[in-house]
């Protein structure tokens, strides 16, 4: 069956004063799978699903609308499910389905010092109708470049089903005559003095495994009217 949930906010009286807070609806029930849809965010503990309501929309017990795969924070907008990985898990369809995927590598960390160059973005992979069968996917969440005070690092990788996004390079590094390094999107090039310029890094994130890759080329770093800049990211 199907529950409309409708959610009323508090309205402030006349005069100077606040708004109420919002209402929030949490619908739990004892499973080991998933047997409903709806809310903002669906999460489960192991012994219970929590659909978690923070506006209104529509709890749904409907068999067809229960999602085909668990893992993520899963939601839906009642035409698509989406299973949203913010860290390393694993995503387990209970049947065979086509999926579109996005897959997005952690980003470089910005170089130490002055004049430094920017981080580069993780690289990016796209596919739509990508056949998976009813196991378990290890999924990895590329984790971002560190950042010291003179010093950074490239991101790290991220990947679904031999699908690989490469980490964003790390930025050049002025202090420690560090170059800028390639990556999903390459690292910014850093300022060095008023004569020399330093390249930004290359993209390295090509098409992986039936996924289609994007990535940039950091900038290079330039002395311009007196002022230096170093480039920025990919």
């Amino acid at each position: 069956g199907v529950l409309q949930i409708n959610k009323r906010k508090n309205i402030a009286g006349g005069g100077v004063g606040f708004a109420g807070g919002s209402g929030i609806v949490i619908a739990r029930y004892a499973s080991a799978t998933q047997k409903a849809s709806g809310g903002n965010t669906i999460t489960t503990d192991g012994t219970y699903w929590y659909h978690t309501f923070t506006s209104s929309g529509i709890f749904n017990t409907t068999p067809s609308y229960v999602a085909k795969a668990t893992g993520g924070t899963v939601t839906t907008d009642n035409t698509y499910w989406y299973h949203t990985f913010t860290g390393s898990g694993v995503f387990a369809p209970t049947q065979s389905i086509t999926a579109d995927v996005l897959v997005v590598a952690g980003g470089g960390s910005t170089g130490g010092g002055n004049g430094a160059g920017g981080g580069g973005a993780g690289g990016l992979l796209t596919q739509t109708g990508r056949s998976l069968s009813a196991q378990n996917y290890t999924i990895t969440v590329g984790a971002g470049g560190v950042k010291t005070s003179s010093s950074a690092s490239s991101g790290s990788n991220s990947t679904f089903d031999g699908i690989t996004a490469n980490g964003g390079g790390r930025g050049g590094n002025r202090s420690e005559d560090i170059v800028a390094s390639a990556g999903g999107s390459g690292g910014g090039g850093s300022y060095v003095n008023n004569t020399e310029n330093r390249s930004g890094g290359a993209s390295t994130q090509g098409n992986s495994n039936g996924a289609t890759g994007y990535g940039n080329a950091g900038g290079n770093s330039y002395f311009i009217s007196g002022q230096p800049a170093a480039g920025g990211g990919g």
